[in-house]
């Protein structure tokens, strides 16, 4: 399993007692967690990490800052974890926590059967309360092909399955191949195009989101009235929406009341997108990613179902959105520095 937030909360402990359940009766165990999703978990939640109670100095300067930018403070200090001890100390569980790898995926390979992934993370928040998406994927074949993918064959946009993956020991952080995907899903949508993202920001994304409207397709983009992060620059990225294309009425802009922690795409009612990307420099170069795309119009129209009533659910922006000025310039600094050489 791969993993970026684990949060030491109810959830976060079922999910070790789960593992260490499978580990006693003899199944090996992997666990990748990358040291880059405890800012978040010191950030918000009950702030407790699962398995980083203790951060470098660089990595615990960053969440400082973090925590003092959104002004987070009051979080209470790290509590032992029998639970992650156990789980370091059991024989059959492989452990890699240690380090930065900038593996921003959330999956599950199950004997080499079911392949399950998506934007969850590991917490009460993610489970409870965010609005998000996993994938669960039960055929050999597909499987071999996500192992193709992450070893750098080339995304087929015509296959029924297929996996938009970022590599970075395979795919050049310079324009990966990710983005060229993603982009081009965007600019095929001849008639509707529905879009669920918690972070925005990547030029190129509302470039095309942009295009999209003026070439008539009927465009809904679904975020967060407040997002965690980044939220002023998802806002400048709305109102940049409503400005450059005149607020038509084939563009609907909706905020959610909750947290939008998603990362989908419907296109023409036939095709989806679902996964852990976002709409940001950092997951097109230096995050390693996985997302699947489907070409089948029942799939496509159940995530759609989804997205449409999320929509009913906001409220719709109908003329230029208020956003902290301040803040979307610190914002589209720290993304900037962060996808640096990734355009």
């Amino acid at each position: 399993m791969r993993a970026f937030k684990w949060r030491d909360d109810a959830t976060g402990q079922e999910v070790a007692r789960a593992l260490l359940d499978a580990a006693d009766r003899g199944v090996k165990v992997t666990i990748y967690k990358d040291q880059v999703g405890a800012h978040y978990e010191y950030f918000e939640g009950n702030g407790q990490s699962f398995f980083h109670k203790r951060l470098p100095p660089k990595a615990r300067f960053e969440t400082l800052f973090i925590i003092t930018m959104y002004l987070r403070w009051g979080r209470r200090p790290q509590r032992p974890s029998e639970l992650a001890d156990a789980l370091r100390d059991h024989e059959n569980v492989d452990l890699r926590v240690e380090g930065k790898t900038f593996d921003h995926a959330k999956l599950y390979i199950i004997d080499d059967e079911y392949l399950i992934f998506g934007g969850v993370g590991i917490g009460d928040d993610s489970r409870y309360d965010n609005l998000d998406y996993m994938v669960e994927v039960g055929c050999e074949h597909t499987l071999r092909r996500f192992h193709a993918r992450s070893d750098g064959a080339a995304f087929d946009p015509d296959r029924p399955v297929d996996f938009l993956i970022h590599n970075k020991s395979v795919h050049p952080r310079h324009r990966p191949p990710l983005l060229s995907d993603r982009l081009n899903l965007i600019r095929s949508a001849q008639r509707t195009l529905l879009v669920e993202m918690a972070y925005l920001g990547h030029p190129e994304f509302t470039d095309a989101l942009v295009d999209a409207v003026k070439r008539g397709v009927h465009v809904t983009l679904v975020t967060s009235a407040r997002a965690n992060i980044l939220g002023a620059l998802a806002r400048y990225t709305c109102n940049q929406l409503i400005r450059r294309t005149g607020a038509p009425d084939n563009l609907r802009v909706v905020f959610h009341p909750k947290f939008v922690h998603s990362k989908a795409m419907v296109i023409d009612g036939e095709r989806a997108e679902l996964g852990s990307a976002n709409f940001t420099p950092i997951s097109h170069g230096v995050y390693d990613e996985v997302g699947i795309h489907v070409h089948d119009a029942a799939f496509a129209q159940a995530v759609a179902r989804e997205i449409e009533k999320h929509a009913d659910e906001g409220t719709r922006a109908y003329k230029p959105v208020r956003y902290s000025r301040i803040y979307a310039v610190v914002e589209w600094a720290i993304v900037t520095y962060q996808g640096r050489g990734t355009r």
